[in-house]
């Protein structure tokens, strides 16, 4: 059981993504019940360890003129800033909502 790789519980979540009962997978495969559903939670979380990857953006002029808000997506959520909102609170704000 210990010492199983990351693709190891992904390849046992994604067979209960699939339909397959939690229970099944666990005792299929001789593992905790808890454990897999510890790392389905994990998993559907996504790894916040891994670095983001960014990617180059281009504004122009125009653009800027006709934006209004910005969405930030939240996995299902998205939040929706107005131009000129304080930064730092939206920031705390999509933050506070990452555990959710």
């Amino acid at each position: 059981m210990a010492g199983h790789p990351k693709e190891f519980w992904a390849r046992l979540c994604g067979e209960v993504e699939r339909g397959t009962a939690l229970s099944t997978v666990a005792q299929r495969y001789g593992v905790k019940l808890s454990t897999l559903r510890w790392w389905r939670s994990r998993l559907r979380r996504g790894d916040h360890s891994v670095a983001l990857r960014l990617l180059p953006v281009v504004v122009t002029r125009a653009a800027i003129d006709e934006v209004n808000h910005i969405d930030v997506a939240v996995r299902d959520l998205v939040v929706r800033v107005p131009v000129g909102a304080d930064i730092d609170f939206a920031a705390a704000f999509v933050r506070a909502l990452e555990p959710c």
